[in-house]
C-alpha cells in the first residue's frame, strides 16, 4: 500500500499493526476499464425487473457505490452517460414487497402459502394454497411456479394479483425432476399448455427483419421465402400468448399452422371487424 498506492500508513510497534497517519481523500477501491464501468453503468440502468422487489434498493446501493468510488479514476461524463444510455419499457403494477419477501422466503425454506388471487377475467379474489417452486421474472411481470393444492396441479401465478399471503408452517419437498425451464420450455412466454405443437408464421419483407433481428423462442427456425419474406417456426404447447403476438404484426403477419390457431385468429379478426363496422 505504501509502495504501489502511496498509502500514508505507517507501523504502530504498540499496537502491533499499521494505521493511517492522515486522512484519506481518494481511496482508490479497484482498478477498472473505462469499458467496464460504462457495462456497469448500463447493468445499472437495466435494473427495471427488480422495480418492487427487496433486491432494488440494494443493487441500487451497490451499483452507486461501484461508480462512486470510481469516479476519481477516469474522466467519464457520468451526466452525459445518464442523458445517453436508457431502458424503455412496459411498466407493470408494483410488487408488493412484503409478499415478495415471504414468498422468496417460503421457496427458500419449502413452505406452504396461501393466499387471495383474482385470476384474469375475474372479478372476485378466491382463497388459493400453494406449495411454491420457483420465482420467475418474464417481461418484467413476476411469476410463482408451484402445485396447486386445491388444483392438484403445478400453476403460475402473477404476484401483482395476490393479496392476504401466509407462510404456513407445513412444509414440502419439491420434485426432484421439477425445471422451472422445462416448465416454461414449451411456452412463448409464461402460458403453457398440451402437446407440443409446431406453429408456423408468415412474415412480409417490412417485418422480416425485424423478426431476424431477435430470438423470440429457444425452438425457433426461420426459412427464407422469395421476395425478402420468411416462415417462422416455432414449437409451442399453449398458442394463447403466440395468437397475441401474431395479431400485433398488423398485415404483415400471417399464422399458417397450425389449423386451430389459423382459425382463433381469423375468428379474432372477424370479431373486431364487427366491433368496428358497428360504429
Amino acid at each position: 500500500m505504501q509502495n504501489r498506492e502511496q498509502m500514508p500508513i505507517e507501523y504502530d510497534f504498540c499496537r502491533h499493526g499499521y494505521h493511517l497517519t492522515e486522512k484519506l481523500v481518494d481511496f482508490p477501491l479497484l482498478q477498472i476499464s473505462e469499458g467496464e464501468i460504462v457495462a456497469l453503468f448500463v447493468a445499472q440502468r437495466a435494473m427495471a425487473q427488480y422495480r418492487g422487489t427487496p433486491f432494488e434498493q440494494p443493487l441500487q446501493v451497490a451499483c452507486e457505490k461501484l461508480m462512486e468510488g470510481l469516479k476519481g479514476e477516469f474522466s467519464v461524463a457520468w451526466g452525459d452517460l445518464d442523458a445517453a444510455i436508457s431502458f424503455r419499457n412496459i411498466e407493470t403494477n408494483p410488487v408488493n414487497i412484503t409478499i415478495f419477501k415471504n414468498l422468496s422466503l417460503a421457496v427458500q425454506r419449502s413452505r406452504e402459502v396461501t393466499f387471495d388471487y383474482c385470476k384474469l377475467g375475474a372479478k372476485t379474489f378466491e382463497k388459493r394454497r400453494l406449495k411454491p417452486y420457483h420465482l420467475t421474472c418474464v417481461n418484467y411481470q413476476w411469476y410463482i411456479l408451484g402445485h396447486d393444492l386445491i388444483r392438484n396441479d403445478v400453476r403460475t401465478f402473477v404476484l401483482g394479483r395476490m393479496q392476504s399471503l401466509r407462510v404456513l408452517n407445513s412444509t414440502f419437498s419439491r420434485p426432484k425432476n421439477f425445471s422451472a425451464d422445462k416448465f416454461l420450455k414449451g411456452s412463448f412466454g409464461v402460458f403453457t399448455g398440451g402437446r407440443p405443437t409446431e406453429i408456423k408464421i408468415w412474415f412480409d419483407a417490412f417485418a422480416a427483419r425485424l423478426v431476424q433481428e431477435h430470438t423470440w423462442h429457444h425452438s425457433q427456425e426461420i426459412d427464407q421465402l422469395p421476395n425478402d419474406e420468411i416462415e417462422l417456426k416455432l414449437t409451442l404447447t399453449s398458442t394463447v400468448e403466440i395468437s397475441r403476438w401474431i395479431l400485433s404484426w398488423g398485415t404483415h403477419a400471417k399464422a399458417l399452422a397450425p389449423t386451430e390457431l389459423v382459425n382463433s385468429i381469423t375468428e379474432t379478426l372477424q370479431t373486431t371487424m364487427g366491433r368496428y363496422s358497428a360504429l
